[in-house]
């Protein structure tokens, strides 16, 4: 049996365990499998690790120049994603500014008069996609 047909939960586990034994680096490498390794390999990264996992890597992807299957910058090519799902598992980001942006986002809602569930993610998502472009990634990343 392939690990694409195991349960979506048990792929999953093993997906974030491959992740924590084999490193982001070589991890990220594994996305070339196919599609449902990219994905989940990249959900898992951006919404279950937390910043010690993350952190060491953060230098280095900032400056990374040379070629290789590992992008310049995973956290930074994906930060919209990321600030989002610390949002909705804030792990160990800062709750002071995960509570701000919250807050944001329940002030925007009310004010829209947005109250159906699937709009306020969408809400959520596009004042996070805001926040990037207008502090960018860089502090976006020191504030979590």
């Amino acid at each position: 049996m392939s690990l694409s047909k195991l349960p979506a939960e048990i792929f999953k586990i093993t997906i974030h365990h491959v992740v924590l034994e084999a490193g982001m680096n070589r991890a990220w490498t594994l996305r070339q499998v196919n599609r449902i390794f990219a994905a989940e390999i990249k959900h898992d990264i951006l919404t279950h690790q937390t910043r010690n996992v993350i952190e060491p890597l953060l230098p280095e992807l900032v400056t990374f120049e040379s070629e290789s299957v590992f992008p310049k910058d995973i956290i930074g090519e994906n930060i919209e994603y990321y600030l989002h799902s610390c949002l909705i598992n804030p792990l160990d980001a800062s709750k002071p500014f995960i509570a701000k942006v919250r807050q944001l986002i329940e002030f925007v809602c009310e004010e829209q008069k947005i109250v159906v569930e699937a709009a306020r993610r969408d809400c959520s998502s596009l004042l996070c996609q805001g926040l990037v472009a207008m502090l960018g990634e860089r502090r976006i990343i020191d504030m979590l």
